[in-house]
C-alpha cells in the first residue's frame, strides 16, 4: 500500500495535496505502527473482529501510510492514535442486546420492496426520471441538477432505502434463496443510482454482498484479511502493467476510485481538518441537530465546505471526513475521543446482535455505516440521516439465525 501511495497516488495527484516527504525510516515506522495496530485487534469469528479488520485495512493502515510517507502534521498523527486505541478497546465491552418480538422476514421483504418501489415512482414523478443517467462520467453534473429539481425530503428517504432497507432485502433474499426478490432489489438499487447518480449506491452492493458471501463460510472467515489484501494487490498489478510495461499515463479507473479516493483521500482531508481547526474556532456541533440550535456556528458554511474553500479554492468542494476530521472540527482532541468511544460502543452493540442474528449478516449490514463513520461522514449524520438508527431498530426485531433458516423451509 505504501508503494501504491508513493508511485501512483502522490506521483499523479500531488496537486490535490498528496505528497511524499523525505522522512527518515518512513517504511520502518509504517511497519512498526501497522504491526502494533494488528496486535491490538481481536482474533475471533465475530462481528467486532470482522468490522475491525475491515476498518484496519480501509482506514487505519492507509492513514498510517499517509502519516509517515507524507510527513503528516504531528497533531493529526496523535488523533489517529486516539482513534485506534479508543475504538479497539471500547469495542471489547459486552452488552445484552435490546430485543423485541421478532418479525417475519418474508413480510419484511415485501414491506422493504414495496416501500422502495413507492419512493422510486415518487422520485421519478417529481422530476428525477428526466435526468436518468447511468454514464459514470456524467454523474457529478446530473447529481447537481437533481439536487435542484427534486424535493429535499426524497433525498433522505432514498439514502435510508439504499443504505439500509435494500441491503437488508438483498442479504435476506440471499439467505432465504429468494432469487426473484434479490433480482428485483438489485434492479431498484440500480435505478436509484441512475436517478441520484451517487456512485456509492451503485458499488455498495458489490462490497457488502461479497463481504457477506466471504463471511458465510466459517472456514473462509478466518482468512478475512486476504479479502482486503486482494484489492490493493490487484491495483498494484494494474499500475505495474500500465506504468512500467505498457508505459502509459492513461487514467486508471480502479486505482483512482479505490486507492486514491477510497483509501488515501480520507486521511489527507482528516489532516487538513486537524491543521485548520487547531488554529481556528470549533463548531461544537452547532451545525448538527443534536445542538437543538442552542450553539451558534462560528462560520457561514459547514466544515467540509470551509476546508474545500481553504485548501481547494472552492466553496462547492465538500471535503467530507469521518471520525477524525469531523470530530476535531467539533471539539478538537476531545471531539475525536468522543467519536472514537461512540464508534467502539457501536461495534460492541453490533457484536451483541451478531451473536443472536448471525455475525456474517450483521457485519455485512453494518459495513457501509462503519465505512461512512470512519472515512466520510459525521457520526451524527450517519446516525440520523444515513439510517443507522433504523438499522438498530431492525436488529431489535430481527429473528434469530435459526428461525430465519426455519422460515426458509416453508
Amino acid at each position: 500500500m505504501a508503494w501504491l501511495y508513493k508511485n501512483e497516488v502522490a506521483a499523479f495527484w500531488d496537486y490535490q495535496g498528496f505528497r511524499v516527504a523525505e522522512t527518515p525510516l518512513a517504511l520502518t515506522k509504517i511497519s512498526v505502527a501497522t504491526i502494533l495496530t494488528a496486535l491490538m485487534l481481536p482474533n475471533k469469528r465475530d462481528t467486532r473482529t470482522y468490522l475491525l479488520i475491515c476498518t484496519n485495512f480501509l482506514f487505519f493502515i492507509p492513514s498510517i501510510v499517509f502519516s509517515f510517507l507524507a510527513g503528516a502534521d504531528l497533531r493529526y498523527v496523535v488523533t489517529l492514535a486516539f482513534v485506534i486505541i479508543f475504538s479497539v478497546q471500547i469495542s471489547a465491552l459486552n452488552f445484552r442486546p435490546i430485543l423485541m418480538r421478532p418479525i417475519k422476514i418474508k413480510q419484511f421483504l415485501n414491506f422493504a420492496l414495496g416501500l422502495s418501489l413507492v419512493f422510486l415512482i415518487l422520485y421519478m414523478v417529481l422530476g428525477g426520471v428526466y435526468r436518468l443517467n447511468f454514464n459514470l462520467s456524467n454523474v457529478y453534473q446530473v447529481r447537481a441538477d437533481n439536487l435542484d429539481s427534486v424535493p429535499g425530503f426524497l433525498g433522505y428517504f432514498v439514502s435510508l432505502l439504499s443504505a439500509i432497507l435494500l441491503p437488508l432485502a438483498i442479504l435476506y433474499s440471499i439467505e432465504l434463496r429468494r432469487f426473484g426478490i434479490l433480482a428485483l432489489a438489485l434492479s431498484v438499487q440500480l435505478v436509484f443510482f441512475g436517478l441520484t447518480n451517487f456512485k456509492n449506491i451503485l458499488f455498495a452492493p458489490i462490497l457488502f454482498i461479497s463481504f457477506y458471501a466471504f463471511l458465510r463460510s466459517p472456514s473462509r472467515a478466518g482468512y478475512l484479511s486476504l479479502y482486503f489484501f486482494i484489492l490493493p494487490l490487484f491495483a498494484m498489478l494494474n499500475v505495474v502493467l500500465a506504468r512500467f510495461i505498457l508505459q502509459t499515463d492513461q487514467f486508471l479507473f480502479f486505482v483512482n476510485n479505490f486507492i486514491r479516493r477510497m483509501l488515501f483521500t480520507p486521511p489527507m482531508l482528516d489532516e487538513r481538518h486537524v491543521i485548520f481547526f487547531s488554529d481556528n474556532p470549533l463548531y461544537y456541533w452547532s451545525t448538527s441537530r443534536i445542538s437543538l440550535g442552542l450553539v451558534e456556528s462560528p462560520y457561514d458554511l459547514a466544515s467540509p465546505f470551509i476546508i474545500g474553500e481553504e485548501y481547494f479554492g472552492s466553496t462547492t468542494w465538500a471535503a467530507n471526513t469521518g471520525l477524525i476530521g469531523s470530530g476535531f472540527s467539533h471539539a478538537g482532541y476531545l471531539g475525536v475521543i468522543i467519536y472514537s468511544i461512540l464508534f467502539g460502543l457501536l461495534l460492541a452493540f453490533l457484536n451483541a446482535y451478531g451473536k443472536r442474528i448471525g455475525h456474517a449478516l450483521v457485519s455485512a449490514l453494518a459495513l457501509l455505516s462503519v465505512m461512512n463513520i470512519t472515512r466520510s461522514s459525521d457520526f451524527t449524520t450517519v446516525l440520523l440521516t444515513h439510517g443507522l438508527v433504523f438499522l438498530f431498530l431492525f436488529l431489535t426485531f430481527a429473528p434469530r439465525k435459526e428461525d430465519v433458516h426455519s422460515e426458509a423451509k416453508y
